[in-house]
C-alpha cells in the first residue's frame, strides 16, 4: 500500500531500510523476504528499488556482524591519561612519559545500539571489505537481474571515524586512531608520530604541523579503506 501511494504522489521509488525498533532480523532470510516483496512490488509500480547498507545508523557494522568477525575489527581511539589514571580495559599503552600515559582503546562490546555490539574501525580496511561482503554482496548476488532496471544501488549514512567510548572520559583527550596510521603516518611524512604524539593534545613542539600531518593521514586512510574501496566495489 504504501509503495501504490509512492507512484500515486509522483515519487520515482523508495528506499528500503530498516529503522529502530526492527523486529526482523537484519540480513535474515526473513528480512531477504521482505525485500524480495518490496522490490517485486517497486517493479510492478514502476518505481526504483533503492537498498541502504545498514541497520539504523552509521553505516559500517552491519546491524553487528561485522563486529563480531574479529576484534581487530572494533573502534580504536587514542587516549591521553594521566599516569594517576587506571588503564582502561582493551587498552594498549603506546607510549608514556613523566605525566602521561598513551594508550590505545578498544570501545567495549555490548551496546544496544549496536545491536549488543559495538561500532568498527573503519580505517581498517579489512573492517570495511568485511562490511562489504556482508552488506552489500548478498543484494547484489540476490538482485542481479533488477540491477540497473528496478534495483539501482545502495546508500551509505554518516560514517565515522571519530573517538569512542563509554569507558573513558573525553575530556581526558582523545583522538581518532587505528594501528594502521602509525605505519601511514611514517610513510607519508617521513617521521613517527610517537616521537611527537604530545603535539596531538597539547601546544608543544611544531604542534600545527604534526597535526596537520596527522589528520590528513587520517583523512587520507579512512578514503582508502572506505569511500573508496566501497566506491570500487559499486562501480564493479
Amino acid at each position: 500500500r504504501q509503495l501504490k501511494d509512492f507512484k500515486e504522489g509522483g515519487f520515482g521509488g523508495a528506499f528500503l531500510h530498516s529503522r529502530t525498533g526492527l523486529l526482523t532480523e537484519f540480513l535474515s532470510e526473513d528480512w531477504f523476504d521482505a525485500m524480495d516483496a518490496s522490490v517485486k512490488a517497486c517493479e510492478d509500480f514502476g518505481l526504483e528499488a533503492w537498498f541502504y547498507d545498514e541497520d539504523k545508523w552509521p553505516s559500517g557494522y552491519a546491524g553487528g556482524k561485522v563486529p563480531l568477525v574479529s576484534e581487530d575489527y572494533r573502534s580504536k581511539t587514542l587516549f591521553r591519561l594521566a599516569k594517576a589514571d587506571p588503564i582502561p580495559p582493551r587498552s594498549e599503552i603506546l607510549k608514556e612519559d613523566k605525566n602521561w600515559r598513551y594508550v590505545c582503546y578498544q570501545v567495549a562490546m555490548g551496546q544496544a545500539w549496536f545491536n549488543g555490539t559495538c561500532w568498527v574501525d573503519l580505517l581498517n580496511p579489512d573492517t570495511v571489505k568485511t562490511f562489504i561482503d556482508f552488506a552489500y554482496k548478498p543484494y547484489v548476488e540476490r538482485y542481479k537481474k533488477q540491477l540497473g532496471k528496478t534495483a539501482m544501488g545502495m546508500f551509505m549514512d554518516e560514517a565515522t571515524v571519530c573517538p569512542r567510548s563509554s569507558e573513558v572520559p573525553y575530556n581526558k583527550g582523545a583522538v581518532s586512531y587505528s594501528p594502521i596510521i602509525r605505519t601511514d603516518f611514517k610513510a607519508q611524512h617521513g617521521y613517527d608520530i610517537f616521537d611527537h604524539i604530545e603535539s596531538l593534545f597539547e601546544q608543544v613542539g611544531d604542534w600545527r604541523k604534526i597535526r596537520l600531518d596527522y589528520y590528513r593521514t587520517v583523512s587520507r586512510r579512512f578514503e582508502e579503506s572506505y569511500s573508496k574501496q566501497i566506491g570500487q566495489y559499486c562501480s564493479d
